[in-house]
């Protein structure tokens, strides 16, 4: 039921092609992280925008040490 949900957000989507799968491998190398977590952070860099994470140890930590788009999802207390 969750899976067919998603489909009625109509997300924008985006197909792995060779230019991400590229910049991925080399935000992944460079950042010293899996290529899971190197994907959207080269899309943001593809599109020309910010990844945005919860991650903060490793996806944010270490990509934007290394200066790539990605900003921390911010925890608003109330």
């Amino acid at each position: 039921m969750a899976v067919q949900d998603l489909f009625g957000y109509h997300l924008n989507t985006r197909p792995i092609d060779p230019d991400l799968l590229s910049a991925a491998s080399a935000i992944a190398y460079r950042s010293e992280i899996t290529i899971y977590d190197a994907i959207p952070v080269a899309l943001a860099k593809l599109r020309g925008t910010v990844c945005i994470t919860a991650d903060e140890n490793t996806q944010f930590k270490r990509t934007k040490a290394k200066g790539y788009p990605i900003q921390l999802l911010s925890k608003e207390t109330p």
